[in-house]
């Protein structure tokens, strides 16, 4: 493994690296290109996406472990092999996650898990520098993160608790109310509100620029998130909504794909993205479709139609064209096999293991430069956390 910068680079990209400099007079390069550059070559079919992600950077904004019902069987606690014995990257073309632990007991087992040496082939990111050695040692690594926040007592000072047992991502707030606190103890505002930080909130977004968490406002409102990245841009430091869809997309009819409060407006994105932030578009599949025209307050119904890959890739394009490729992600939210939370289906393809697999393709055939879909997969998220960590 070898670093470019900020770019982590394997070995066959290294390679390929250097024989691109191998200098070739230019007549014989020509005619070589006349004679060796079959048309099938630059067709979708010559894309590998398997060798792809084999040899790029995969960050995902948030996985859980495996799934309650059964699926591959990774992470339990072997995270080098699965009922193939493929290890996550194998299996999945993931080499780092965050990892959802919003109860304080979660957050304690899981933190002891690692210490304690339970999980096989995987490891706690806590440094910039540990992400460079999750990767050179082929192991998982995990980025603890707590969407619905941990009791503070009143008092911001109490972040610096969890973020010494291993705390790197918080998201602000998840909804009107979060079970593990109390009102008085509401940071901002959750989707369907129109309500800004609290003052307790601004304090909790200036502590986690202070001592290096990724500060998360996936479910928070737009105020929430356009008052927090207006204190980010004064530091400098870059945000995420790293697990969302486009409220405003719209299908190739001219209807909206996903029209749920639950996803992104508009401003809100483009407020993360003035950070130098990452939205991270989420393969959940029932905020990626449905046939509501009117913004819709509540969930999905169970019997919502099927997301697709294409759905997903149709949210990433409209993000892409909003805010630009260099601040767009990719985000499971749901488990390592590709399982959806509550008993919830897609389309066989976006909820199995090769979903990334299948979205690195799609976006090949749309037009998508390599360069381009390896910032999507990981160099872009790879940015934000190495400007935040400490």
């Amino acid at each position: 493994m070898i670093c470019a910068g900020n770019l982590l680079l394997r070995p066959t990209v290294r390679n390929l690296v250097l024989a691109f400099l191998v200098t070739i007079p230019a007549p014989l390069a020509a005619q070589d290109a006349k004679q060796q550059a079959p048309e099938e070559e630059t067709s979708a079919d010559a894309f590998d996406p398997d060798a792809f992600l084999r040899d790029n950077l995969v960050i995902d904004a948030t996985t859980s472990y495996y799934s309650p019902e059964g699926g591959i069987n990774i992470g339990q606690p072997n995270f080098d092999k699965d009922d193939l014995g493929r290890s996550v990257k194998e299996a999945t073309g993931i080499d780092i996650a965050g990892i959802t632990v919003s109860r304080p007991e979660s957050f304690q087992r899981e933190r002891l898990n690692f210490e304690q040496g339970k999980y096989q082939g995987a490891m706690l990111i806590r440094t910039a520098a540990d992400m460079d050695t999750a990767v050179r040692e082929k192991k998982y690594g995990v980025l603890l993160y707590v969407q619905k926040h941990h009791p503070l007592n009143g008092s911001a000072a109490n972040v610096a608790r969890w973020y010494d047992q291993g705390l790197r991502i918080l998201q602000l707030q998840y909804s009107k109310s979060d079970p593990n606190q109390s009102p008085e103890e509401q940071l901002g505002g959750g989707h369907s509100q129109d309500i800004g930080l609290t003052p307790l909130g601004r304090a909790v977004v200036h502590e986690c620029i202070r001592l290096g968490i990724v500060i998360d406002l996936s479910h928070c409102s737009e105020r929430t998130t356009i008052e927090t990245a207006e204190i980010a841009k004064q530091f400098g430091v870059p945000i995420t909504a790293n697990h969302v869809g486009a409220r405003n997309v719209k299908d190739k009819d001219g209807k909206y794909l996903a029209r749920y409060s639950r996803n992104a407006t508009d401003k809100k994105m483009l407020a993360v993205k003035e950070t130098g932030g990452v939205v991270g578009v989420m393969a959940y599949g029932p905020y990626l479709r449905g046939p509501y025209q009117e913004l819709r307050m509540t969930g999905p119904p169970p019997d919502i139609q099927p997301a697709t890959v294409d759905d997903f890739v149709t949210h990433i394009d409209y993000i892409v064209k909003l805010i630009g490729v260099d601040h767009v992600g990719i985000c499971t939210d749901g488990y390592l096999d590709g399982t959806m939370a509550y008993g919830r289906k897609a389309d066989g393809l976006l909820d199995s293991p090769r979903r990334w697999h299948e979205v690195v393709l799609r976006l090949h055939q749309k037009g998508y430069s390599d360069e381009d879909i390896k910032k999507i997969v990981g160099l872009n998220l790879l940015r934000v956390y190495r400007k935040v960590l400490k």
